[in-house]
């Protein structure tokens, strides 16, 4: 009994030593998404209204010291080092700190300290290096602050600590947006890399990064850091995007770091294939989480829940935390063209056992057809004529293009409301284009058939090629008039090779092709395929299913009104309602993009563009012929002869488009003329246009006294 005794106290206190002496580890996760993908928030620098939700718990300038927070709840249960915790202080240079009251510890600069440091306090999370600054764009400031939000519900709760709108010594003229994340239940702690941009003297995309040191600091002799810290950099600088499409974490977990572990983090199969080119090769993108390298996995995939069919495959020596492309050495063969689910799964790395088995799976959706077609790439630009990259972005897009033939691609450009007082072709439907993808709060912002966004100025003939090389599997053929009284018209056919499921949305952006009048600051003078209206709304139309090989067309016309306006810039009070007036310089410069995008995944299947018939009828044919205005140039009136009998409208505008005369009269046809009073006209170049039974021609006319 007593040696029982002695047993059980030695082996309470081996269960002791074993826990004392557990640490963290890390593990790195690259998917574009935030932790278990609980927070789905914008990532809008303060103070932006967008950020609901969140409490700020500190905020200020590039003139800011060091200073804690008060203290601060953790909202759920949490162990910190094993032990449980209940408070922290947020430190304002980069650091959350576990423990009852303010530290007295902190650093004197906005440092990035190698860990263990004495100038930050114990039981810490870190991310230190970032700095706060300030930027003014219009009339809003935006400044460093620290924020703090609980997402998701017990037991599996976040409570996120986010540093916005930070700078750093290396991008000073840029921003950098981290987060440390306590998590419910399992313990966990991430320091999530959110956004980083850097941008130089110019306003331009610089290749500068961050040099941060993160990590958990335990005490003086104790940390845990990430490598590379005190330089580590952030794993994107371009994109700046404000969603968590492009967000990557570090997991700290408390407990012994297994040796052997790995997790797919993705399928590599197009999903749209042709039949005649089977077999098919699988591949799939693995990670090492273990603290080993590995070699070798067993690597399986079934279809449609079918028979697994698994080999051994040699990979190479993934380092921890690395990625890897495997590939399956048993290509497939589908028996018929269909959809198909694909599942990926491995095993056994390095031949031993993997115990943690959640990862471990992926699925996938293909389809297999027996056609397809040429794919138009819609490339969507946000761009403003007071914008200095947007030029030099807009340059570098169509240089590159300019090398293929234009039934591949063409632009959609969004005129937006900043920097300064923005373009004066700035439209409502422009900002809400830019809310569908997440928010635009930085320009030039491009997306290439709804895919990620990115910086025009750093595109490449391989990026705008890997997209031009996707097959379509729609044709759109698009046929566009103008009709009277300004009256848009199109008719769109769509024959899919696909079964094309119901809920795609259609969108019909009539666009002016070049425009020159909205010239402001950033030295271009004409900018193209800029958007005037969307026929559909910004909302699209929603089609029904439609059957492969099967023809679905459609009609849409768009009805403009009142005159020209040219706004003085995009502020709320200058903007164009459509409802009353318009921003159309010459209606001869209209065309349409018909684009098919599916809501859920934001990709655009396919686009086509058309130009403006203006539509020639037999009315159309004998105005244009019978028609006389003279004398060209007129000094008090002018003479307008039609050699028939018709009812009949005039319409004399200004140089500018704006309307300064309207009548309505009739034509007997023969020798019965309209006389125009110009007397009160001042001298200079109008326009007169005859509107008359569907027909419509407009001529130049010369004012002189």
């Amino acid at each position: 009994m007593m040696k029982k005794s002695i047993l059980s106290v030695a082996f309470i206190l081996l269960l002791g030593v074993s826990y004392t002496q557990a640490q963290y580890y890390y593990t790195f996760y690259n998917d574009g998404e935030n932790p278990h993908e609980v927070n789905s928030d914008g990532e809008n620098p303060y103070p932006s209204t967008q950020n609901t939700g969140w409490t700020t718990i500190w905020s200020g300038d590039g003139s800011s010291s060091t200073e804690y927070s008060t203290i601060q709840t953790i909202p759920f249960p949490f162990e910190f080092n094993g032990q449980p915790v209940t408070k922290f202080s947020i430190g304002n240079f980069g650091a959350v700190t576990f423990g009852d009251s303010v530290p007295s510890i902190k650093p004197s600069t906005f440092s990035n300290f190698s860990l263990p440091a004495a100038e930050i306090a114990d039981n810490s999370v870190c991310v230190l290096g970032i700095k706060p600054k300030s930027q003014v764009s219009g009339s809003t400031t935006y400044k460093s602050a620290v924020m703090v939000k609980t997402y998701g519900s017990a037991p599996n709760r976040q409570h996120w600590i986010w540093f916005n709108f930070y700078g750093e010594t290396n991008i000073q003229n840029g921003w950098t947006y981290w987060a440390i994340v306590l998590e419910e239940t399992t313990n966990n702690i991430y320091i999530v890399d959110m956004k980083t941009l850097c941008v130089n003297a110019n306003s331009q995309l610089c290749s500068n990064n961050v040099k941060l040191s993160a990590g958990i600091q335990i005490d003086n002799s104790t940390a845990y850091s990430i490598a590379n810290s005190p330089n580590l950099g952030a794993n994107q600088t371009q994109k700046n995007i404000f969603t968590d499409e492009d967000n990557s974490y570090y997991q700290f977990t408390h407990g012994t770091h297994p040796e052997n572990s790995v997790r797919i983090t993705d399928i590599i199969f197009e999903p749209l294939h042709i039949l005649s080119d089977a077999p098919f090769t699988i591949k799939a993108t693995i990670q090492n989480h273990g603290s080993k390298p590995v070699s070798n996995i067993e690597a399986s995939y079934r279809i449609n829940g079918g028979s697994w069919v698994t080999a051994t495959v040699t990979t190479p020596n993934i380092g921890v935390n690395n990625y890897a492309e495997i590939t399956h050495p048993t290509a497939w063969t589908p028996s018929a063209t269909g959809e198909y689910t694909i599942e990926f799964q491995v095993k056994k790395p390095n031949g031993g056992i993997d115990p943690i088995d959640d990862d471990d799976l992926e699925d996938f959706d293909a389809q297999v057809v027996d056609t397809f077609v040429n794919r138009r790439i819609l490339i969507e630009s946000f761009t403003s004529s007071t914008c200095g990259p947007c030029r030099i972005g807009n340059q570098n897009i169509m240089s590159i293009t300019g090398n293929y033939p234009e039934d591949r691609y063409v632009y959609l450009k969004y005129q937006y409301s900043f920097p300064g007082t923005g373009d004066p072709y700035y439209t409502t439907e422009n900002g809400i284009r830019g809310n569908y993808y997440g928010g635009v709060n930085s320009i030039p912002a491009t997306m290439i058939d709804g895919d990620e966004r990115f910086n025009p100025g750093v595109a490449t003939t391989s990026l705008i090629e890997e997209y031009m090389n996707q097959p379509a599997f729609v044709d759109i053929n698009v046929d566009a008039y103008m009709a009277w009284k300004d009256n848009f018209n199109f008719d769109i056919t769509l024959k899919p090779y696909v079964d094309l499921p119901a809920g795609i949305k259609m969108h019909a952006a009539i666009v002016e092709t070049v425009t020159y009048k909205n010239i402001k600051n950033n030295g271009e003078t004409e900018f193209h395929n800029v958007l005037k209206k969307f026929a559909y709304g910004t909302t699209g139309k929603v089609l029904p299913a439609i059957s492969k090989n099967t023809t679905h067309s459609e009609h849409g016309n768009y009805q403009f009104h009142g005159d020209y306006r040219l706004p003085a810039n995009a502020q709320a009070s200058n903007i164009i309602n459509w409802n009353i007036e318009h921003s159309i310089e010459n209606f001869w410069n209209l065309g349409v993009i018909v684009f098919l995008q599916d809501d859920k995944t934001k990709e655009v299947l396919q686009a086509q563009f058309a130009r403006v018939n203006m539509r020639t009828s037999a009315n159309q044919t004998e105005l244009q012929k019978s028609l006389m205005i003279f004398p060209n140039p007129a000094d008090d009136m002018m003479y307008i002869s039609f050699n028939k009998a018709s009812n009949a409208e005039v319409i004399i505008r200004n140089i500018q488009g704006a309307v300064v005369k309207q009548d309505s009269f009739d034509f007997n046809g023969g020798n019965n003329t309209y006389i125009l009073d110009t007397k009160d006209l001042s001298n200079g170049v109008y326009t007169v246009t005859i509107n008359s039974d569907g027909a419509s021609v407009t001529q130049k006319v010369i004012v002189t006294h």
